[in-house]
């Protein structure tokens, strides 16, 4: 067992002076707690984690934007070079490429019509 009679003997003083420490130690806890829980402080975090996320979004969706344009941009560049050949060809006489060139122009003709037929009605 312990011996109590070795344990200081504290003064009524001393005794209230913790009391009141520990009184405004759990104030301000109390106080700290009720400002997280608060209403107004959820709020005020949902909001930031709501910008946050869209700050987020907006920067995914702008990455994304500039890989897309990217490879549209290459895929342009590919058509094109791959458009001029097929016209090279088609002067050249190449039966292949003079049935591209048609069926192109053909598709482009059927599109035109089918616009004009829709405009009238």
């Amino acid at each position: 067992m312990s011996d109590s009679s070795k344990a200081p003997k504290r003064s009524a003083e001393q005794i209230e002076a913790d009391l009141a420490r520990t009184r405004a130690e759990l104030t301000d806890t109390v106080n700290v707690l009720s400002e997280r829980l608060s209403p107004k402080t959820q709020i005020e975090n949902a909001k930031q984690t709501a910008r946050a996320t869209a700050a987020d979004l907006n920067d995914k969706a702008m990455a994304w934007a500039d890989t897309a344009t990217g490879k549209a941009a290459g895929f342009a560049e590919t058509a094109s070079v791959k458009a001029k050949d097929v016209v090279e060809e088609a002067a050249e006489g190449d039966p292949r490429a003079i049935a591209i060139i048609g069926g192109v122009v053909a598709g482009a003709a059927a599109l035109i019509a089918g616009a004009f037929l829709r405009r009238r009605h």
